[in-house]
């Protein structure tokens, strides 16, 4: 399930928890929904991380690209 899916769960476990007056196995589901919702937020955040090596090779790959196109383009018209 995707960190969307994991938050609402939890918002609706922690709001259910609260209606029926804490039962046991209710507040024990929500603490493990909080575990999974924090373990998918990680691997999220671990997944979205671009190391500093690799930005830098895309910069320099633009920045070539940028220059060759640029060499190579033709000039637009002259208006007169």
């Amino acid at each position: 399930m995707g960190v969307l899916h994991l938050a609402v769960a939890q918002v609706v476990l922690g709001i259910s928890t609260l209606i029926y007056m804490v039962p046991t196995h209710l507040a024990a589901t929500h603490q493990a929904g909080a575990l999974a919702l924090l373990t998918g937020s990680l691997v999220l955040l671990h997944r979205l991380h671009v190391s500093s090596s690799t930005a830098a090779l895309v910069q320099r790959r633009l920045l070539q690209a940028s220059k060759g196109a640029s060499a190579t383009a033709p000039l637009p018209p002259k208006r007169f």
